[in-house]
């Protein structure tokens, strides 16, 4: 076997269209697919028979581009969680290292396309449920609508990099259920700690250290988009995305340190 090295973009790339590939041959795409053509159909259905109140419209919005947004997250959590594990219990991971392949490369190529597929997902289902809801011209901010879709991907990006992490950690289960508790009630946990613990004398030591759970809802501007409200400042989204950017960043060089340690 030879061992000559090959350049990291073509590592971070074929390992990368290797997980794409798996993807597609899954099939949890084309069941979310399905549950979101159900919810399309209805809000056709509710169109072609007449939506009189504006609120009505703003509803099937919010609930259409929510759905599309937990239906990415939860592709990209599942894909992300059993890339490391499957591969280790399979033994196709040793092959991979031994060509040779820096972990971090291969780690990078799991990151790029797990989080890729999820916003696919999320870029697709969202444009199926925009496209079937009737909107009043002129409701609606296309500067915030940008802004939505990207605080989505680099929410999936960062959901990808800590999935890898924990992968390395915990069984897939375990992950999993962490990775559930951390999306869709990680937000609530840090205000409800941060409301508990204000004034307190501990109340440093709890600050300091809720900085480190990301908020997946603070990256998550749905509402804020369906209620009609204008764009955020391009300091507070640039803010939002160099957090995710940070926190993602972080959690992939704990991955690699993790799986540089572990006896494989």
């Amino acid at each position: 076997m030879s061992h000559a090295r090959i350049s990291s973009l073509t590592a971070i790339h074929l390992i990368g269209r290797g997980v794409l590939i798996e993807t597609i041959r899954r099939k949890e795409f084309y069941v979310l697919l399905v549950l979101m053509m159900v919810f399309v159909l209805g809000a056709l259905i509710a169109s072609f028979v007449g939506i009189k109140q504006a609120s009505v419209a703003t509803f099937l919005l919010n609930l259409g581009a929510t759905m599309a947004g937990i239906c990415a997250h939860i592709l990209t959590g599942l894909t992300a969680a059993r890339q490391i594990p499957n591969e280790i219990e399979s033994r196709t991971l040793y092959p991979l290292l031994a060509k040779p392949v820096e972990r971090i490369e291969y780690l990078l190529g799991k990151w790029v396309s797990t989080g890729a597929a999820g916003c696919f997902v999320w870029v697709t289902l969202f444009a199926l449920a925009w496209l079937a809801v009737p909107r009043p011209p002129g409701t609606y901010s296309m500067p915030l609508l940008l802004q939505t879709l990207t605080l989505q991907c680099v929410s999936l990006y960062l959901l990808s990099a800590i999935a890898l992490w924990l992968s390395l950690l915990a069984p897939q289960g375990v992950n999993i259920v962490l990775l559930t508790l951390l999306v869709g009630f990680g937000g609530k946990a840090v205000n409800f700690f941060n409301a508990r613990f204000s004034g307190d004398s501990f109340s440093s030591v709890v600050d300091w250290f809720l900085r480190y759970i990301p908020s997946f809802g603070d990256l998550n501007t749905i509402t804020r988009y369906t209620d009609g409200i204008g764009p955020m400042a391009a300091g507070e989204f640039l803010g939002l995305v160099l957090a995710g950017v940070v926190f993602a960043a972080a959690a992939l060089m704990a991955a690699s340190h993790t799986l540089e340690r572990r006896a494989l």
